[in-house]
This record gives structure tokens, sequence and C-alpha cells, in this order.
């Protein structure tokens, strides 16, 4: 069962990272909302939170972008979300695009 469950989070990333590199913002959501509702471990919440982060500012959705990274950086306080963290709030004092980041893939154990 949690391998089971490990694997249809693990999809779900991917299938968000898929279609964020479509530019389906609103499809890669879903796919991540649906994955994050399958975590159990801080890794799997980190690397759900730091996609949703930059697939939601990829997307020009600042505010809920802010909140899955700081969600992010709750967990894991590293130079990469600290980058993302700062990218969003440049972008939303400047009111300009932000730069776009890089996804996580997460990897099964299996």
């Amino acid at each position: 069962k949690e391998y089971r469950r490990q694997r249809q989070m693990c999809i779900r990333d991917s299938l968000g990272i898929a279609y964020a590199e479509l530019n389906k913002y609103s499809e890669a959501i879903k796919a991540l909302k649906k994955a994050y509702k399958l975590v159990k471990s801080d890794e799997e919440r980190y690397m759900v939170c730091y996609n949703m982060a930059v697939i939601c500012m990829n997307a020009n959705n600042l505010d809920d972008a802010l909140n899955y990274a700081k969600e992010a950086q709750e967990i894991n306080n590293s130079e990469d979300i600290k980058e993302v963290i700062s990218n969003i709030e440049h972008a939303k004092q400047t009111k300009r695009k932000p730069f776009k980041s890089n996804l996580l893939i997460l990897e099964s154990n299996n």
C-alpha cells in the first residue's frame, strides 16, 4: 500500500512537471495538488511545495507561489528555495515577470 501511494505521488508530481514544461500551468497545478494530498514525508512535501512554488511563479501567480515557497522553506531552508523566494519577492516588488526556475524531480525509492 505504501509503495502504491508513493508511486501515485511520484506520477502526479512528474505529470505536473510535464504540464509545466508545456506551459500548461493550470493542469500542472491540478496534478501537483493531487500529489500534495499523497505526501507523507518532509522530503516529499518539500519537493511538491517547491515545484508548486516554481509553477505558480512561472504562471505569474505570485501570492500562491510565495505561500508554497515559504512552506517548503519551513521544511528545508535550502539555497534553492531561498533563490525562488527572492525571485518571487523581486517580481512582486518590481511588477516584472520572474526568472524561470528549475523544477525538482521526485525519485521513487523502489
